[in-house]
């Protein structure tokens, strides 16, 4: 292994801790907010769906047709945890904590590249195939189930745009 794949290798495994601290930096709203309504929990579920759609879309499905490098997700989910009856500390703690695997399958990841760049477009291909499924079986239903489809949809759109400018403004 050369010098410039142990830096490729600690740069990426940066970027996902940054992704992972940013899903638990996601979750502290719910410290200083006490409740959030139903139709505010399906719209803020929707932009999550709309932005992990984006990400999969284009920093995991296309560069896995381009053998590109992995991208950066966050998920804030502490809202529909507090919903649930977890107390708001709790909530945010479980969200910082999810975002903390992160880094840990990206070592994972980055080890398994190592071996073979060939298996590079094959994860990021499955990675996005996983996170398609999330969002498609899980997400998108739980945000539509309180009876806020259009909110929860909006929701999913704004996200969705939001994730494809940053991704073209910040390559």
């Amino acid at each position: 292994m050369d010098h410039g794949s142990i830096e490729g290798m600690g740069a990426g495994l940066v970027a996902s801790l940054l992704a992972g601290t940013a899903t638990g930096l996601g979750a502290l709203p719910v410290l200083v907010t006490s409740e959030l309504s139903r139709k505010a929990q399906d719209r803020m579920l929707g932009f999550n769906a709309g932005v992990m759609l984006a990400a999969t879309s284009f920093s995991l499905v296309i560069p896995s047709m381009m053998e590109a490098v992995p991208a950066r997700v966050a998920r804030p989910e502490a809202a529909r945890t507090c919903a649930q009856g977890a107390s708001a500390s709790r909530a945010a703690f479980l969200a910082l904590l999810a975002g903390l695997v992160e880094p840990v399958g990206a070592l994972f990841g980055l080890l398994a590249l190592s071996l073979s760049s060939a298996l590079l477009p094959w994860g990021l291909a499955f990675a996005g195939g996983a996170m398609r499924d999330v969002i498609s079986h899980e997400m998108i239903p739980e945000s539509h189930r309180g009876g806020f489809e259009r909110e929860a949809t909006t929701g999913l759109m704004w996200g969705f745009v939001l994730a494809l400018v940053l991704d073209m403004s910040l390559g």
